[in-house]
């Protein structure tokens, strides 16, 4: 049987700006969303809604790193490795690029619930019953050059979807391997909304078979330090 291919569609916009009506902004530039469609969203404009922003005359970027960063690993190559909500990322999140102003941009305060915030109003607002949210930033890979992107939370549908158990294609039991569905189409989703000027914060994705539900659980994506391959060379304290 023939099966739609995934679609992701990349939606030009105006320039957000700081504590405007995120929502009033979304439906403005999309039109409609098809049920069972996901949107994403990039942090930066949830936290200009949101007013998540500190001026530069008030702190020095290290001092905000180092106050916003669940942990500092380290210094590296001109930033902070660190990580933030459980994810590793460069100087806890905080961005200085695309700002109007003199200001840094810090992540949502609370992203899970940001991600649902969005998802009950856009839910309404076009009348659909299966929706997907993913808040979305741009992160490193260890000893891989560029970044992609990486979900910081989303809400609608179920993040991982585990294989152990299942048979491989010779009918021998899968041990270990699960699905990051979030992360996978948050790097879908950021390879086409661009990383300078493209103006495309908001992206559609359309076609995918996820599994959509009222409720999530963040730590579905948590991989427990003590069980992480990469646990042994991440010092957590």
């Amino acid at each position: 049987m023939y099966v739609s291919p995934m679609k992701i569609t990349a939606i030009s916009t105006r320039i957000f700006h700081l504590n405007e009506d995120l929502v009033s902004f979304i439906t403005t530039h999309v039109k409609s969303l098809p049920e069972g469609s996901i949107l994403l969203v990039t942090s930066k404009i949830i936290s200009l809604a949101e007013g998540q922003i500190v001026n530069h005359s008030e702190t020095s970027k290290k001092d905000l790193v180092k106050k916003e960063a669940d942990i500092v690993l380290c210094e590296s190559y001109k930033t902070y490795l660190t990580i933030k909500n459980n994810i590793l990322i460069p100087a806890a999140g905080i961005d200085e690029s695309n700002a109007e102003g003199k200001f840094y941009i810090l992540w949502p305060k609370d992203p899970y619930q940001s991600a649902k915030d969005l998802w009950l109003t856009t839910k309404t607002h076009y009348q659909i019953k299966k929706l997907g949210i993913i808040l979305t930033d741009s992160r490193c890979t260890p000893l891989r050059k560029g970044v992609s992107g990486v979900g910081i939370s989303y809400w609608g549908f179920k993040g991982v979807d585990s294989h152990i158990g299942k048979p491989d294609i010779f009918n021998r039991p899968i041990v270990m391997s699960t699905t990051n569905i979030v992360d996978g189409l948050a790097a879908a989703g950021v390879l086409v909304m661009g990383e300078s000027n493209e103006q495309k914060p908001l992206a559609l994705i359309e076609n995918f078979e996820a599994e959509f539900c009222d409720e999530v659980d963040p730590k579905e994506l948590i991989m427990p330090p003590d069980q992480d391959i990469f646990g042994p060379v991440i010092k957590m304290n």
